[in-house]
């Protein structure tokens, strides 16, 4: 199975900032308290501040629905999950101080659900020193298997805030993950203005 794919987006950099100041405009969301690490976006707001986005989305043949945001200011603040999410796969981009950090992916787990901290129940692994199968440095923009069992590993000595911006669509992205199952890593070009 396929966990992830490397993606190429034009103009990546221009994204990238406008998401950054509209996460950084907002405090309730960049500075938010230890175990809420994933938060929604004002997709409306979001898409006056980072048109880009859209416009990415639109080179796929998709809609964007959902901006997401996941922040980590401390290792400790992310264990090994299951996304509840309405699809397989969700687009994340780096925003911030992705370098040295790294999703790993996990199968074969046992899994238990519990309540985080925004009393949202999750699905996360009874044991979290479980080996991985597969990961990926979060260092461009990623399709990602976010209903697979994963976990952001943040070395302590990593810069932080860690920021990803998280998106969702109208149709699930999975479709980016299933033409090539032998090789993870191949890029995929999606053409932005």
């Amino acid at each position: 199975m396929r966990y992830y794919r490397r993606l190429e987006i034009q103009n990546l950099s221009e994204l990238t900032q406008n998401a950054l100041n509209f996460i950084r405009s907002k405090p309730n969301v960049f500075h938010r308290k230890q175990g809420i690490n994933l938060m929604r976006l004002p997709l409306d707001e979001f898409n006056a501040k980072c048109p880009e986005a859209q416009r990415f989305a639109s080179t796929l043949g998709l809609t964007l629905t959902d901006a997401l945001t996941f922040v980590l200011w401390h290792p400790s603040q992310c264990g090994i999950h299951r996304d509840s999410w309405r699809h397989k796969a969700r687009i994340n981009i780096p925003l911030l101080n992705g370098k040295n950090t790294y999703t790993y992916f996990y199968k074969d787990v046992e899994t238990i659900e519990v309540r985080n901290a925004a009393g949202s129940t999750v699905v996360v692994a009874k044991d979290q020193s479980t080996p991985h199968v597969d990961f990926v440095e979060t260092t461009c923009p990623i399709v990602l298997r976010v209903q697979e069992l994963h976990n952001v590993m943040l070395p302590y000595n990593n810069p932080v805030p860690r920021i990803t911006l998280s998106l969702g669509f109208d149709i699930d992205p999975v479709f980016l993950l299933e033409d090539d199952p032998v090789n993870n890593d191949t890029n995929t070009s999606a053409q932005g203005s």
